[in-house]
This record gives C-alpha cells, sequence and structure tokens, in this order.
C-alpha cells in the first residue's frame, strides 16, 4: 500500500468533509445544542468514536488512490454520505429544541449522522481499498451504534411520547 501526499492521493476526501462541516458549525454555532449522551459509562463510547473518526480522517489524508473506476465509484459512494450528514445537521440545527427530529433525512433514519459517517467512509474504501479505512469504519460503525442505542433511551426519557411515536413510524 502507498502512503503520502499528492494530487493521486485521497487527501481531498478529509478537506471536504471539513469545509462542509465547519461551515455548517459556522452557520448554525446557536443552533447546536449538546449531544444526550450524558450518561458516564457511555463516555468511553464517545470517545472511542472521536478517536476513530479522527483517525480515519488523518489516515485518509496519505493513502494513494485506486483506478479510477474505483475513484468514480468511491466518490459517487462519498458524496451520498456526505449528502446525509449535511442534511442530517442542517435538520438537526433548525429544529425546535423541545422536540425530538423527525423531519427531513430523519424521516429515513433515526441516526442519519452516523449513517452518513459509515457511507462517506466506505466510499473513501472503494476509492483507496486501504482495509485499514475498512477495519476502523467497522470499528467506528459498532462504536455508533452503542451510542445510538443510548441516545434512544434518552429521547424515550426526554421527549416521551412524541419519540415513540416517531420511533413507531
Amino acid at each position: 500500500m502507498n502512503y503520502g501526499f499528492g494530487y493521486n492521493y485521497s487527501w481531498w476526501f478529509p478537506v471536504i468533509f471539513f469545509i462542509f462541516n465547519y461551515g455548517l458549525n459556522i452557520m448554525f454555532k446557536h443552533n447546536f445544542r449538546s449531544r444526550f449522551n450524558t450518561v458516564p459509562y457511555i463516555k468511553i463510547y464517545t470517545e472511542l468514536s472521536k478517536v476513530f473518526f479522527y483517525l480515519l480522517l488523518i489516515i485518509s489524508l496519505f493513502i494513494k488512490l485506486q483506478s479510477i473506476v474505483f475513484i468514480i465509484i468511491g466518490t459517487i459512494i462519498y458524496v451520498l454520505g456526505l449528502a446525509i450528514y449535511i442534511s442530517a445537521m442542517y435538520y438537526f440545527a433548525i429544529n425546535e429544541y423541545d422536540k425530538p427530529v423527525t423531519s427531513g433525512i430523519y424521516k429515513f433514519s433515526r441516526h442519519p449522522v452516523y449513517l452518513g459517517f459509515f457511507i462517506m467512509f466506505f466510499g473513501v474504501f472503494i476509492a483507496t481499498l486501504n482495509i485499514f479505512v475498512l477495519i476502523i469504519n467497522i470499528l467506528l460503525a459498532i462504536v455508533s451504534y452503542k451510542i445510538a442505542k443510548q441516545e434512544e433511551k434518552d429521547c424515550i426519557n426526554l421527549y416521551s411520547t412524541d419519540y415513540e411515536k416517531y420511533r413507531i413510524n
């Protein structure tokens, strides 16, 4: 596996993510609220999630891209994941604080941010065919699942019947 930095390396995947992510945070900085996972035992999963996520971003900077076919397929998958992530963050930001987020992409997924991350980095894996990206992405998905289960409980406690109706639909 070739690692390095140049036009034929995958550095542009994390650069595009950072541009959109920080752009959204700047546009909606007053609208984002802290996440629900305040239960102490979930903190380890939250920290692991951050480690895996930033490790994926850093590794993605230096991995050589594969053939044009894999680059095109990986980029399409990456853009799909990025669109899901951006949509999730947008609807999260504009949602009323005292109600669960149920509009936009949240109509189709209760955890579209995690889904978007997984799809984005699966696209990076396809474009690079780097096994480390795949392994870390799978680990990130497992940890994100643990966090999502706790967030579900927190949402049920916080929003009660509104969230239960949303879960059923």
